[in-house]
């Protein structure tokens, strides 16, 4: 991997106006704890959190390349499997980080809607159910209308922890059917990572690599699944 940023050139711009290599050398320096915590900071935020995810990917990727190109046992081979190694801890954090921030969202959302009902009162029993959905309806439209913008914000945020953008979907389609297709573009997303990581191990093991628990540590992939894999080679 070619030399890149320390950060300190970087880091003090605002960072959606980075172009993708400036933002990765910055993901890089950090991962190497050279930026420091500032920078971190910047990163961890809602609205570049997912693109910082999608950097370490990207990364994760590029090494494991590395990786497949370099005779194994090398110098070259050691240093990438640890540059590896790191960068797969770091994509960890991150990916807990995102956990722990939508956590707190929905708490957050959870104490404000209790609050609503508090002050708004319990529903009477005895009202019918067509009259309780009307209102219920009427309570949503008014929700909308009054956080369209931040709706937009954590739509925009959810979609960029799948590295999709707000503006690929129509305004007007459901909510129904932005999930779903959401659903398949996370599925298409994992079936096409799975088979590069197959793709490895047979360049792997094609290129005299014969210890499964090194290439296990390389992929990713459980020992019994480079088993397997390496089984239906032939």
């Amino acid at each position: 991997m070619d030399a890149v940023s320390t950060g300190a050139d970087i880091a003090p711009q605002p960072l959606a106006a980075l172009a993708e290599e400036q933002f990765a050398d910055l993901v890089w320096s950090e991962a190497e704890g050279i930026a420091g915590p500032s920078v971190t900071d910047k990163l961890r935020s809602p609205a570049q959190i997912g693109r910082w995810k999608a950097a370490l990917d990207e990364l994760e990727i590029d090494v494991l390349d590395e990786v497949r190109d370099q005779r194994a046992g090398s110098d070259q081979h050691r240093d990438s499997v640890n540059r590896l190694a790191l960068v797969r801890a770091r994509r960890r954090w991150v990916e807990d980080e995102i956990k722990r921030l939508n956590r707190a969202r929905n708490d957050a959302e959870q104490r404000a809607a209790a609050q609503r009902r508090s002050r708004e009162g319990a529903p009477s029993r005895n009202r019918s159910k067509p009259a309780r959905q009307k209102a219920m309806d009427a309570a949503n439209g008014r929700l909308r209308e009054a956080h369209q913008e931040e709706f937009r914000e954590y739509l925009a945020e959810e979609l960029a922890l799948v590295g999709l953008r707000a503006d690929e979907f129509d305004a007007g389609k459901s909510q129904r059917e932005l999930l779903v297709r959401l659903a398949d573009r996370v599925q298409a997303h994992r079936a096409s990572g799975r088979k590069k990581l197959e793709t490895i191990v047979q360049q792997l093991w094609a290129g005299g690599l014969r210890d499964l628990e090194e290439i296990s540590r390389i992929t990713g992939l459980e020992q019994r699944e480079v088993s397997a894999l390496v089984a239906s080679f032939g």
